[in-house]
Formats: structure tokens, C-alpha cells, sequence
């Protein structure tokens, strides 16, 4: 069985259709879907189907290893699930760990920092609490094959120079609310009692396919579709709509660190993004596959990872049964010592037996499971601990 989706992640699904919106030629010559004003309301049914991936706030730095790699950035920026600094690479970043909720998300992803002013007129910054980062497919009534981002690959959204509105489409304010979507601006506002102040920022979903480079951005290689179709000449790769939630209620008078600075009220339009893969690229594949090109592709929410605490013994010979606990045993694949994979039986979602196999030895225990998703994707937990094999 699929997990159900939970129904936040379906309403994201919902602000897709705005860029279904039939195309407007600019004065610039640029083809733009038409900006959605600032009383927009959630539109419309579910047209796709994805995942998300659910990352908290890491720390502030004036940091930017894709444009500016080994030197201080322009601005400050908040990162979310890793954290990189002006010399991160792919290798570093995987290595690094996440706090992102599905540990296989070793992604860079920060944007810049969000100040208000406190009493005094003075901007005081205003650290963030979360980023959800939604990954999606074409829409359902629009279905096309979904690539996985090359590992490497990274590329910016929004204008970090903007002094004047960005089309709403891509990159916009809101407020998180329980149960309902207050309007898409392109400057933050009050909330009501209890939201809080949230940007998005939607990134280009098309790949001309050329390899990304060891160092610097990608950005040139990647296009939003025409409509609903990529580009000729490109392929259609995950659509990512970045989220990041703030601990305010009030948002009036906000300005972002990039732009033209804090002094000036226009830096609240340089809303922007950066976004390095480095998934691990298994289970990114996995959840490209699983959740947006099968047949019917599923509405995966947020996969979780198993998590291993105790083996009962801690210590025995290959063939002795031992009981593992810990949590999300849903959809077990597999269960290996130390990579030598066992006979299992799962017993509910925080046990299962498994015998220590032949030839075993000492080392972690693994459990591989499915994610909870009933894809096809594959998602494993490591013991923080040694199982001895005697």
C-alpha cells in the first residue's frame, strides 16, 4: 500500500497550475506565464505527483560555493540540511550529513538571509525555522519521462539583483497556515494570529543535458518549460519548489541581504535560491522512478529512513536468530550484517527477526526498507552500533 499523502503536500501540488497559464509575450521578449496577483487564492485540483523533503535551518554564513567558491559571498545566506562552506564540493557535501528527515538528502540548499526592522528602524535578522522542498513531475494530464539530476549539477532561481517585482510564478510570499492558503505576494505581510511568514522559490525543471561543471554554476543549462513542455533540445528533470518557513508573524518592511542591502526597501524583491545536488544518487533514481515515472506514479510525501537502536544479543554465532528494534520497519527489503544479507521476518513497524548469516562479520546491522512509500525506492538505516559475530 502507498503511504497517504499528507494534505499539505497534496495543496502544494495545487499552486502548480499557475504555471499552466497560457504564455505572455514581455517587452523584453522573454515568455513569461502572467504574474498572479497578490489576492490569488489556492487554485485548482491536484496535477502531480511527487515528493518532499523536510530540512531544518543549519546556520547563516556569507557563503556561496557555487558563485563564489573559495572566497565570501556577496551576502548573507541561510542554509538548510547540510552545511557547506565556500570550498564544498559534491564528495564534501555528501560526507558532511544532513539534518534533512530522509538522511539520503545530503543537497545544499540555502537562499538569502530575511531582516525586519525592530523599533529603533533598524534591520535585525530574522533566522528561519525549516525549508520543505517539494520535488515534482509534469502534471498528470501533461505526463512526460522525469530524469534524475546529474550528480554535481547546480543551479540558482530568482534574481539576487532584482530591485523591482519577480514574477510571482517563480518566486513569491505567503503565509503558513493551518489549513488553508492565504494570498501569494511578491513582499511579505502580516499574517494572521498563529501564521507565519514563508517564501518559495520555484526552480527551472528543464536539463539540456550538457554535464554540469567541477566548479561554478549550471544555471545556463537549465530552462522552465514553455507551457507545460520543456524545450526542444532538453529533458525533463525534477521540478523543485523550495520553502522556507520564518519564526515571524509579521513580515511589513522586510528587506533580504542580497539585492541592493538592508538599507533599502527594495532588496525584499532579490528573492532567490541555490540548489547542489548531491543526493545520493541511488536513492535520488529510486524516488525519480518510484514516485514520478511509474505507471502510476505515487504521492511519496516525505520517505522516511529506518532507524536501528538495539539487537537482542548484541553478540552471536551465524545462524542465531536476533530481534532488532528501533523505528519505520514498513516495507523491509532487506537486513544485512556487516553487508552480508539475512534471512528476516518483520514483526511490526519497530521489530523484526533476522538470522545472522553465513560467513557474517562483525559490523553494523543494516535494514533497507521501501521508505514507506510502497515504491520502489529504497532507503537504509545503519546500526550506531558493532554486532559481533562469534
Amino acid at each position: 500500500m502507498r503511504s497517504s499523502i499528507p494534505r499539505r503536500f497534496g495543496q502544494r501540488m495545487k499552486w502548480l497550475r499557475l504555471l499552466m497559464l497560457p504564455l505572455t509575450v514581455v517587452a523584453s521578449g522573454l515568455l513569461l506565464a502572467p504574474v498572479a496577483t497578490a489576492n490569488l487564492r489556492n487554485p485548482g485540483p491536484t496535477f502531480s505527483t511527487g515528493w518532499n523533503s523536510s530540512c531544518s535551518y543549519t546556520r547563516s554564513a556569507q557563503v556561496d560555493p557555487i558563485f563564489n567558491p573559495g572566497t565570501p559571498s556577496m551576502h548573507l545566506h541561510d542554509f538548510f540540511g547540510t552545511t557547506p562552506d565556500e570550498n564544498s564540493t559534491y564528495q564534501s557535501l555528501q560526507a558532511g550529513g544532513t539534518t534533512c528527515v530522509l538522511k539520503d538528502d545530503t543537497a545544499g540548499y540555502w537562499a538569502p538571509s530575511l531582516y525586519t526592522l525592530d523599533v529603533n528602524g533598524l534591520p535585525v535578522q530574522r533566522p528561519p525555522i525549516d525549508a520543505t522542498i517539494y520535488y515534482f513531475g509534469p502534471p498528470t494530464w501533461a505526463p512526460a519521462t522525469v530524469h534524475a539530476f546529474p550528480p554535481n549539477l547546480k543551479m540558482r532561481a530568482g534574481d539576487p539583483e532584482s530591485t523591482s517585482p519577480q514574477a510571482t510564478n517563480r518566486v513569491w510570499w505567503d503565509c503558513r497556515d493551518t489549513g488553508t492558503y492565504s494570498a501569494r505576494s511578491s513582499v511579505p505581510y502580516l499574517c494572521r494570529p498563529g501564521a507565519l511568514v514563508r517564501s518559495h522559490i520555484l526552480f527551472p525543471t528543464c536539463w539540456d543535458g550538457t554535464a554540469p561543471s567541477a566548479v561554478g554554476d549550471d544555471s545556463a543549462h537549465m530552462s522552465y518549460p514553455i507551457h507545460v513542455t520543456c524545450p526542444v533540445g532538453t529533458v525533463r528533470v525534477p521540478l523543485i519548489q523550495l520553502e522556507i518557513t520564518y519564526a515571524i508573524t509579521d513580515g511589513t518592511n522586510a528587506r533580504l541581504s542580497s539585492g541592493t542591502g538592508l538599507n533599502d526597501p527594495t532588496s525584499i524583491y532579490s528573492l532567490h535560491a541555490d540548489f547542489f545536488n548531491a543526493w545520493n544518487p541511488t536513492v535520488h533514481d529510486q524516488l525519480v522512478q518510484g514516485c514520478l515515472n511509474d505507471v502510476v506514479p505515487a504521492n511519496c510525501s516525505t520517505p522516511t529512513t529506518p532507524s536501528i537502536d538495539r539487537a537482542v544479543p548484541a553478540t552471536a554465532p551465524a545462524g542465531a536468530a536476533v530481534v532488532i528494534g528501533g523505528f519505520h520497519f514498513t516495507g523491509v527489503k532487506s537486513v544485512t550484517f556487516n553487508g552480508k544479507p539475512a534471512a528476516f521476518t518483520v514483526t511490526n513497524n519497530v521489530y523484526l527477526t533476522a538470522i545472522v548469516p553465513s560467513g557474517a562479520t562483525s559490523g553494523p546491522i543494516s535494514v533497507t526498507t521501501d521508505g514507506g512509500t510502497g515504491t520502489a525506492m529504497l532507503t537504509t538505516g545503519y546500526s550506531p552500533f558493532t554486532f559481533v559475530v562469534t
